[in-house]
């Protein structure tokens, strides 16, 4: 069987079809690794609010964690209150509302709102409407609210799980009790935009296409030529040559995926950096 196994190996390695996409899939993990950092881009302003430059790429992701590097390490209460007292002061004159229409001044929002967002990315669910589960605007929270951040944290949880799991108890306390070994205070590190994500999930999608196509031959190649049944009335060609077509398959997919997500992701924490894999989940 290990022969077997061996030979079936061989014989997908030596399709030009296979080595074409094993090469489009380790092609693809450069690129799409690539992409979202060139799409990285933010403005530059002085003092007086006037434009500097415009930052692309890697000199844009460096820009954007000076900015939020302040904030790295522990989210605590204080560093809680301080933001959502400056994002507060900042929105107040102009709404809320402004930040997605576009009518907020750029170089405030650079200044003042960019660098604490996403330290205040989650109050608006965990402060959310306990019945409804309605996220709250982070201009209708009181600071004075987050001395019980994580307290709240906890709440919302069960309030959650009252609302989407009315009808099993034991789901409700089985999540409390697992909650109750995340590590607080939670750690927060600037690092990965939501860009390079998506990315990392595309490419993973791509990439099942393209390795489930590149063994393909392994199992419709006999089909093709009639061999199929004449292996099959073999004294080891039915149930052992299956097992040995699907480990071969496996062999290769995993290779193929476990080098491919290497070299993506390899790219994606040397621009983005790996500091932020500290962050909590």
């Amino acid at each position: 069987m290990i022969r077997i196994y061996r030979l079936e190996i061989k014989r997908v390695l030596k399709s030009r079809r296979s080595i074409i996409l094993l090469l489009i899939s380790l092609f693809m993990s450069v690129v799409m690794a690539w992409l979202p950092v060139l799409y990285e881009d933010i403005n530059q302003y002085d003092k007086n609010g006037n434009k500097v430059a415009e930052l692309n790429g890697l000199e844009a992701i460096a820009y954007k964690k000076s900015l939020r590097s302040e904030n790295n390490g522990e989210v605590t209460m204080e560093k809680l209150k301080e933001a959502l007292n400056i994002y507060q002061s900042a929105v107040l004159p102009y709404g809320e509302d402004s930040l997605s229409s576009g009518e907020f001044p750029t170089d405030i929002y650079i200044k003042k709102v960019f660098p604490i967002q996403s330290l205040l990315a989650r109050l608006p669910e965990a402060y959310s409407n306990p019945k409804t589960g309605q996220g709250i605007s982070l201009m209708d929270i009181s600071p004075d609210k987050l001395d019980g951040f994580y307290e709240q944290t906890t709440q919302h949880l069960k309030d959650i799980m009252q609302m989407e799991q009315k009808k099993y108890p034991t789901a409700q306390k089985h999540a409390i009790q697992k909650y109750v070994e995340v590590n607080t205070p939670f750690q927060l590190y600037t690092g990965y935009s939501r860009d390079a994500f998506d990315y990392i999930i595309l490419f993973i999608f791509f990439l099942v296409i393209l390795c489930t196509a590149a063994v393909t031959p392994t199992f419709s190649n006999e089909y093709q030529t009639g061999s199929d049944s004449i292996l099959r009335c073999t004294k080891h060609g039915h149930s052992r040559l299956a097992i040995a077509k699907i480990m071969a398959a496996l062999t290769i997919f995993t290779v193929a995926f476990v080098i491919c997500i290497s070299i993506h992701l390899t790219i994606s924490n040397l621009a983005f950096g790996t500091e932020c894999m500290k962050t909590s989940m």
